[in-house]
């Protein structure tokens, strides 16, 4: 077995950093490719279920869900496997343990897992030339992505596609408004205030070209991230991707640049609405949220111990915040949750379910009043103690589990990708020993609570309305763009 060495250079990747991480029982290995500054992160251990994942930078510049359009495409085969179905050939008897693919608000990755050596050098093949070699025939973007459809000549003109299909889906669920107009709302002119799926209003505006630049863009090695885990051996896998594909390119392209836009500095209010069926009762069907910014995914001690506090805050059935609400009687449902991983800038977000307009200022009343009892009689000892226990148990409950490779590319995934340290993000034992000290001996969650929620300027209020015309006026207006193309 190859003894790798900092600095020196293996099948074109350069050695950043090697490190043993006990509390994980494995290697960790950061390498750069030397002509296309590649970056790639090696999880070594004697775990026989291999994972590896190809992962892109994916920054939409609008909400034509281009990047999710690509992402069934690419699938739709390549130069050196020119099928139709490259997931359902794949699947042929295979041995996977995991097969996919993710778009998410800035990254789409390809990650699989099998146990199987000559299956994972095989589907290690198939995933890196699917990404970097696609066929993108047009006949495919117009299935995968859009197209007009007439079902005969008497019927209406239409648009059909899969993605097209399925963000028609996506949007007609409330949820959908509510999440994306929190994030518009924190982080205006940024890649975040863009729809990665795709809006049906506007997935018809992407062109084919436009696709094909995207791609040639966004899915060069250089805009990439490669993650090895488990028992292959590390100098295979690095002299395989380098030997079938990367020595293809003769130098390197650019990464994609996530645009930060200018969040918020003070409070912002958006009224928007959702379709509902004509006739209904709009009583009681109105959604509230307030979103609070609260700080970005470097800070991975202050991330963790808000993800404990969105536990306490919506989930524990001691939550001080949840009984306030509902003994308001101002919803009949109640929730929330703490957003990180899926954009730089991370928040809060607390939302209502089946309220009406007028209960606005009401919500917001009672959520500070809420806040300021947290924070000046303090949480409570026992609550904060079963929140962090049972958190913690979860944490190290997915660290065992049989696709353990993939949660932890998860976890380096987003470090990597926002600059953060992918070793500092595999390790545990410090981070819960400093948070449970500070959380039950220091008041850390209560401090946490007045600077991020109760003090904090920067936060969106979102006031989602029933329409039952909406729907029929979306409708009219798509009815008029197919009718003037026609």
């Amino acid at each position: 077995m190859t003894e790798f060495t900092t600095g020196s250079t293996y099948h074109g990747f350069t050695l950043d950093r090697k490190q043993y991480i006990e509390e994980i029982d494995s290697t960790l290995y950061l390498f750069t490719h030397a002509v296309l500054g590649t970056p790639a992160f090696a999880i070594k251990n004697t775990d026989p279920n291999k994972t590896f994942c190809i992962a892109f930078q994916t920054v939409p510049e609008d909400s034509t869900g281009v990047a999710h359009i690509l992402e069934h495409s690419v699938l739709m085969g390549s130069k050196k496997y020119p099928v139709k179905d490259v997931f359902g050939e794949i699947n042929k008897g295979g041995l996977m343990t995991f097969l996919n693919a993710m778009t998410g608000s800035d990254t789409t990755w390809y990650p699989f897992a099998t146990r199987n050596l000559k299956e994972y050098f095989n589907i290690m093949d198939v995933y890196c030339d699917v990404t970097l070699n696609p066929l993108l025939l047009r006949s495919t973007f117009e299935q995968e992505g859009w197209h007009y459809h007439k079902e005969d000549l008497e019927q209406p003109l239409e648009y059909q596609g899969v993605v097209y299909n399925e963000m028609k889906g996506a949007f007609s669920d409330p949820f959908r408004h509510l999440f994306h107009n929190t994030f518009k709302g924190l982080m205006p002119d940024s890649t975040y205030a863009h729809e990665s799926g795709g809006d049906p209003a506007n997935i018809p505006d992407l062109s084919y070209e436009q696709f094909v630049a995207f791609h040639k863009t966004h899915y060069h090695p250089s805009n990439a991230t490669l993650f090895f885990y488990g028992d292959a051996d590390l100098d295979a896998e690095l002299s395989y991707v380098q030997e079938n594909f990367l020595s293809q390119y003769d130098g390197p392209g650019e990464r994609a640049q996530i645009i930060p836009g200018n969040p918020i500095k003070q409070a912002v209010f958006i009224d928007d609405s959702y379709g509902v069926q004509p006739g209904s009762d709009l009583n009681g069907k109105t959604f509230l949220a307030v979103g609070s910014l609260t700080g970005d995914a470097l800070d991975r001690k202050r991330n963790t111990a808000l993800q404990i506090i969105a536990n306490i805050l919506y989930n524990s059935d001691a939550s001080p915040l949840k009984n306030r609400i509902i003994e308001a009687g101002l919803c009949h449902d109640f929730g929330g949750l703490f957003v990180t991983g899926s954009s730089f800038k991370t928040f809060m977000l607390t939302y209502l379910i089946g309220c009406d307009v007028d209960k606005r200022d009401r919500f917001l009343e009672v959520y500070n009043q809420a806040l300021l009892a947290m924070v000046s009689e303090g949480l409570n000892h026992d609550l904060v103690l079963a929140e962090l226990n049972k958190y913690e148990f979860s944490v190290r409950e997915e660290m065992n589990k049989a696709q353990r490779g993939l949660d932890l590319i998860g976890k380096a995934l987003p470090a990597m990708k926002y600059g953060a340290d992918p070793f500092e993000a595999l390790q545990i034992e410090q981070l819960f020993t400093d948070i449970r000290t500070q959380a039950l001996e220091q008041n850390y969650f209560e401090q946490l609570i007045k600077e991020l929620l109760l003090d904090n300027p920067a936060y969106v209020v979102v006031t989602l309305r029933p329409d039952s015309k909406k729907t029929a006026l979306n409708a009219q207006e798509e009815h008029n763009r197919l009718r003037a193309y026609e």
